[in-house]
């Protein structure tokens, strides 16, 4: 059940059929609403309520049908800074042959989330879901059953079989198509992850490394051999169970060729090298870091960061030696933490521009959705910055996303990861036009010889072919 400008993830069309026979196959989803499934292995158990049942016919292209049972049902309320976020998934373990998996079922309204309805929820505590509330809900949920078309069987982070359109270009100065081409088409190299980030070409055999941040895992991606696991865990490295988002998430790669990390779990900017993680900085007047976010390093190996609360625990922010603040930091080559700037609330992509006298940083604060530009002084400090691109008539017209990962080309373009997908502007805050994706992008990366552009969004990893080069190519 699909919307125009937002194929669902395996290309499936499910349909409820409350009340009626198994063999119906009735669209009967809710009006305004929209079903997408994602496949994920090894999910944690402790997250299912027990104890609902529904049955679930799954119909193949082979196509022999697979009758399946509703092991559980989960009904998850998330907070998503700043505001309360509703979904609902499923969760049924199948055996579709002799392979095991998972598959998730996600009921979402058309057109994305209503954020000021979500907040006036979100500010009513008396209405937040009790865990007998979500056992209800779950069981009102259960009576239904559902009929799943499949399109292709593919496990998560597989490649999928054929090219999938989830993107256009619109082109709002004639200047892009002197960047992206007319004719530019957005691949979808890799999907069925958690949360893509962080990507960074990886020279050591020509691959792409992001993060997978709620998987605690670094992926790499090579041609003609697709997805595998390059680094796990990649944020959280303590054996005591954690929750929240608690993996890697901005990935840069230093003068060394060594890998380095933004790690929420353990709240501090590390580099791997040579079988281990090395702490670079993770405390500031010996408070610990929030949860350091994305980084760039600078030519003569001095590392930017941003620090949100993306990756805390409630617990964390709420602690007494909590800093209290988002900053923008630097790691000199000495190892020096210097506290840049405090006043951003949501500081989170940062890049900088190809004389290095530009520092851009991107606010992902649904409140406040900006992109600021910082002069850097000689000293490698900042001085007072400015507003490079307001982005709040953007989420009013309900585009999906917020500012966040960015790059750079060679001729000084910005590539901004933001609302409606991937933003092009000039070096004066001129907006060229867009990737428009139909799902939320995080972050995105120069690769190959340069030209290319790898796109982390939502579940997917994108790739489209440019006619710039990004910086250091």
């Amino acid at each position: 059940m699909d919307y125009p400008g937002n194929p669902s993830p395996r290309k499936t069309h499910i349909a409820s059929a409350l009340g009626d026979s198994p063999g119906a196959i009735l669209p009967r989803v809710p009006a305004g609403f929209m079903i997408t499934t994602k496949q994920h292995e090894g999910t944690p158990r402790g997250r299912i309520v027990p104890g609902t049942k529904s049955e679930i016919g799954i119909r193949r292209c082979n196509p022999a049908a697979v009758r399946v049972m509703f092991s559980a049902f989960y009904i998850e309320f998330s907070l998503v800074e700043p505001a309360l976020k509703r979904r609902s998934e499923a969760m049924i373990d199948s055996s579709l042959g002799r392979r095991s998996r998972r598959l998730f079922v996600e009921l979402q309204p058309r057109g994305g989330w209503n954020r000021e309805a979500v907040n006036r929820r979100a500010s009513d505590e008396s209405r937040l879901p009790t865990s007998r509330n979500r056992i209800v809900l779950a069981g009102m949920i259960a009576v239904s059953s559902a009929w799943v078309w499949l399109a292709a069987d593919k496990s998560a982070g597989e490649e999928p079989a054929g090219a999938r359109r989830i993107a256009v270009l619109e082109a709002a100065d004639p200047e892009f198509h002197e960047l992206i081409p007319r004719d530019a088409e957005v691949e979808v190299l890799a999907e069925g992850f958690e949360w893509s980030e962080g990507p960074v070409w990886w020279p050591h055999g020509e691959r792409l490394l992001f993060s997978d941040v709620p998987r605690n895992t670094v992926f790499q991606w090579q041609e003609g051999k697709g997805i595998d696991v390059f680094l796990k865990p990649s944020g959280y490295t303590s054996l005591r169970t954690r929750g929240g988002e608690s993996g890697s998430n901005g990935l840069a790669v230093d003068a060394e060729g060594r890998l380095v990390l933004c790690q929420h779990g353990d709240r501090r900017v590390a580099v791997w090298s040579e079988g281990c993680f090395r702490t670079l900085a993770d405390r500031y007047q010996g408070k610990p870091l929030n949860s350091p976010n994305d980084l760039v390093i600078r030519s003569n190996g001095d590392i930017y960061f941003t620090d949100p609360p993306y990756g805390m625990t409630p617990e964390a922010a709420q602690a007494e030696d909590a800093l209290g603040f988002c900053g923008v930091y630097r790691i000199s080559r000495d190892g020096e933490l210097t506290l840049l700037t405090d006043r951003m609330t949501r500081p989170n992509g940062i890049g900088f521009s190809p004389d290095e006298k530009t520092l851009y940083v991107g606010q992902s604060d649904p409140a406040h959705p900006i992109w600021m530009a910082f002069p850097v002084r000689d000293d490698g400090t900042l001085g007072e910055g400015k507003i490079f691109f307001d982005a709040s008539v953007w989420k009013e017209s309900k585009l999906p996303g917020s500012p966040d990962g960015l790059k750079v080309d060679s001729a000084g373009n910005v590539f901004a990861t933001g609302p409606g997908g991937v933003n092009v502007f000039r070096s004066d805050g001129r907006f060229l036009g867009r990737i428009r994706l139909s799902v939320p992008a995080s972050n995105c990366a120069f690769g190959n010889d340069g030209s290319v552009l790898y796109i982390t969004a939502d579940m997917y990893l994108l790739r489209v072919r440019t006619k710039t080069k990004g910086l250091g190519f």
